[in-house]
């Protein structure tokens, strides 16, 4: 947990209870027979950032292979993504021993990064799903499904960096790493 470089996507990652990675659904999902595996899948933000009487948002990360030229409709990330979010509707998330993580609920809010390098076929799915709207700066596209309550950001592996390094330059000065 205190290894990952989940803070390169977004600081509040860091701060995740519990969080699966690379396994099947089934595995953390009670009553799911489902296969598929997100990258990474976070639940149960700390109790210090979570507001009284709001869902803490689920994260769902799903890293697609850098230098990918093509994505066919099959392997659309973005209805990939939409499919774990389905699979988790009206579940209870368990850790590996079964106790309970969190339920999430019809109205639970996702958060959803999809980092890939972006290709013309990419932009023709995101359009498609109406994900294409721009972050400023040119750094990815965002899209929110309201039927879904998901958010979704699809950023490109070299902005994560850039982005990074400008959020924390201010902390990387004061400490002599440039």
């Amino acid at each position: 947990y205190d290894q990952h470089n989940l803070w390169l996507l977004d600081d509040r990652l860091a701060f995740y209870d519990y969080w699966a990675s690379d396994l099947s659904l089934k595995k953390f999902v009670e009553n799911s027979q489902s296969s598929e595996r997100p990258d990474i899948s976070l639940f149960n933000g700390s109790n210090l950032y979570r507001r009284a009487g709001t869902d803490q948002p689920n994260v769902i990360v799903e890293f697609k292979r850098p230098a990918r030229t093509e994505y066919s409709d099959t392997e659309n990330p973005i209805a990939q993504v939409f499919g774990y979010i389905r699979e988790l509707r009206s579940k209870r998330i368990q850790d590996k021993d079964g106790k309970l993580i969190t339920q999430v609920g019809e109205h639970t809010p996702f958060f959803c990064y999809i980092v890939c390098d972006v290709t013309p076929k990419l932009i023709e799915l995101l359009e498609n799903q109406s994900m294409n709207n721009r972050l400023p700066g040119d750094r990815g596209f965002y899209g929110y499904n309201k039927s879904l309550n998901a958010y979704v950001e699809v950023l490109e592996y070299d902005q994560i960096v850039k982005d990074a390094r400008l959020r924390h330059e201010a902390f990387f000065n004061k400490l002599g790493i440039n």
